[in-house]
């Protein structure tokens, strides 16, 4: 009993402790190790450009959110690629929030409030999109356009399905 014991420990050592340079996957040289270096680089690539993106389908219409380290992409189709959207693309700040309603005809109607996180790093390349933000001048303009702003926003909230996506920590509502 205690010699099994003795050959259980011993080979146990051997498998757990048993240096990597001797395993039949290390042993080949430069190429294996190589092809094995670049599987993982490969594989953290993937990983990388798949993990962030999520897909949500609205009012029939599917929307891709992708949050990178230029900021969050949002797409009103699936996408798939691995760098960003070229057109058809609203982008918002890694810490924006966006309110997305999709109006008559499927037009989106974007909501952007300027006083939120990263507002002003919003580029907006969608088709055929409403854009509602106004400037902040701090005049008393602003006031009147704030409170306009205010009441689009709650027109469409009572009339349309929308999206808001707070891009922080990449929480998604829906609300249809």
């Amino acid at each position: 009993m205690e010699d099994n014991n003795k050959l259980y420990s011993y080979l146990i050592k051997d498998m757990f402790f048993h240096r990597i340079d001797t395993h039949k996957c290390f042993r080949g040289g430069k190429v294996q190790k190589t092809f094995l270096l670049g599987f993982c680089i490969f594989a953290f690539v993937l990983f990388r450009v798949f993990w962030y993106r999520t897909f949500y389908i609205i009012n029939e219409v599917e929307f891709t959110v992708w949050k990178t380290y230029k900021g969050c992409y949002i797409t009103p189709y699936k996408y798939w690629g691995a760098l960003p959207p070229k057109d058809n693309y609203l982008r918002i700040s890694n810490i924006g929030t966006a309110d997305i309603f999709i109006c008559k005809d499927k037009i989106l109607c974007v909501f952007i409030d300027p006083h939120s996180d990263g507002a002003t790093e919003t580029i907006c390349k969608l088709k055929s999109c409403q854009y509602y933000s106004y400037s902040t001048t701090g005049d008393k303009e602003e006031l009147k356009r704030s409170r306009d702003w205010v009441e689009e926003w709650k027109k469409n909230q009572s009339k349309y399905p929308y999206i808001t996506i707070f891009a922080r920590v990449m929480k998604i509502e829906i609300n249809e």
